[in-house]
């Protein structure tokens, strides 16, 4: 029985490499080179590094190290250019070693920036002593049961782990600036499918449903946002309000947006210092070409806007670099138009198909604002929140999750966007 069951599960992981090699051949073929991997390593230096640390590494990142290829370099239209790093020259990498044979700390995901503390940290008073648990935490994550699979080359400061002992081993987890998203039950092959063929936020979206019950009713948790932070709210539009809205204007609102206007408040009367503006549907009213295109309709059209040739993001408005409007609108002086409600730039009136929902300023003085939260209502990005500010416009991601009209406050908040 037991050989039989050791042959089955070499079959499927076959089964899955051969779906791996066909997933890269096909992306290379659209556009060549989008996927160079470094050769294989052998099987032989695989054991000279387990038993070098005592380890066992999952089997799944051994086959495809030992098949397909140890390391290389992924080009995405998605998150740009990113390398995987090669286990053959993971010692000089610099990355920590010393106890990547002790169990990993976590069972579950840690997401300090969504509330997560450290066992006991709720019994504790001094602040200071609360942040040096958090520290010590963080340094057992860095160097106990994990290797590091993948660093992201751009500003966003997102790595992937693979657990290699513990209750989770083989699975994937994210590492950002919130703290670790566990990738349940989610092993090597499976990341890396999901990865190239752009199918991880909806993963990740469903992941975040099984590690945060609580929250996977975005209503309600934007209810309980409001109501902690006692924002006073007008009351909700009608239905029939928001249609009459839609009509008027040619358009059909994101459902997150209606949830928020018809059960939650259409705009507010009083908001913290942090969030300067939520606007309601009267405040949009005078806006026209809600119903023509956003200026980024496809993947192809951001990967052309905001990637440059070496898959990094471009960075306008930097140290007197063009900014967005800039570049968009070489030939308009856009400095020269009247600035009008609601928008907080005159540059701003010149984006269809998108309209302010939330701005954030120095104070909670509606004239002081310094950027302004749209919400995309058409193309492939429809329904997403997106900040756009002097000098540039940016695509807001929450753990890899793009932020909608429920989420965008808190974010605002925990995110810092």
């Amino acid at each position: 029985m037991i050989p039989l069951k050791k042959e089955r599960r070499e079959r499927e992981h076959m089964k899955k490499i051969e779906e791996i090699k066909q997933v890269i051949d096909t992306i290379n073929f659209e556009k060549a080179e989008s996927i160079v991997l470094n050769p294989v390593i052998a099987p032989e230096k695989v054991s000279a590094f387990e038993k070098k640390y005592n380890i066992s590494l999952p089997i799944e990142y051994v086959e495809f190290i030992t098949k397909i290829g140890d390391g290389g370099v992924i080009q995405s239209e998605v998150y740009g250019e990113q390398k995987l790093i090669s286990l053959e020259k993971y010692e000089s990498l610099n990355y920590p070693l010393e106890n990547i044979d002790l169990p990993f700390p976590l069972e579950h995901s840690w997401m300090p920036d969504w509330g997560d503390t450290v066992e006991g940290a709720e019994d504790e008073a001094d602040e200071d002593v609360i942040d040096q648990m958090i520290a010590d935490r963080w340094e057992m994550i860095a160097c106990q049961g994990n290797i590091t699979i993948m660093a992201d080359n751009t500003c966003n400061n997102i790595q992937w782990i693979l657990i290699i002992n513990g209750i989770h081993k083989g699975e994937i987890w994210q590492i950002s600036e919130y703290g670790l998203f566990r990738l349940v039950k989610c092993g090597f092959l499976q990341w890396f499918k999901l990865y190239l063929t752009d199918g991880l936020n909806d993963f990740m979206t469903a992941c975040k449903k099984l590690e945060y019950p609580q929250e996977a009713d975005l209503l309600e948790r934007c209810k309980k946002y409001v109501k902690k932070v006692k924002i006073v709210m007008n009351p909700p539009a009608g239905i029939e309000e928001i249609h009459a809205f839609e009509k008027r204007h040619n358009i059909s609102l994101p459902e997150e947006y209606i949830a928020f206007l018809s059960q939650i408040g259409n705009g507010a009367k009083k908001s913290p210092w942090y969030v300067s503006e939520i606007y309601s549907l009267s405040d949009n009213e005078s806006l026209a070409n809600l119903d023509k295109p956003f200026l980024v309709q496809t993947k192809e059209d951001y990967q052309a806007l905001f990637i440059d040739e070496n898959g990094f993001n471009k960075l306008y408005g930097w140290k007197g670099s063009e900014t967005i409007w800039e570049y968009l609108f070489k030939n308009i002086d856009y400095e020269k138009f009247e600035t009008i409600s609601p928008w907080a730039l005159p540059q701003y009136q010149l984006l269809h198909g998108c309209m302010p929902i939330v701005a954030r300023g120095k104070t909670n003085n509606a004239h002081d604002i310094d950027r302004q939260y749209i919400l995309i209502l058409n193309g492939d990005y429809r329904g997403e929140v997106w900040m756009i500010d002097e000098t540039t416009i940016e695509r807001i991601y929450n753990t890899e999750m793009p932020i909608n009209a429920l989420t965008i406050m808190e974010d605002i908040t925990y995110g810092g966007v």
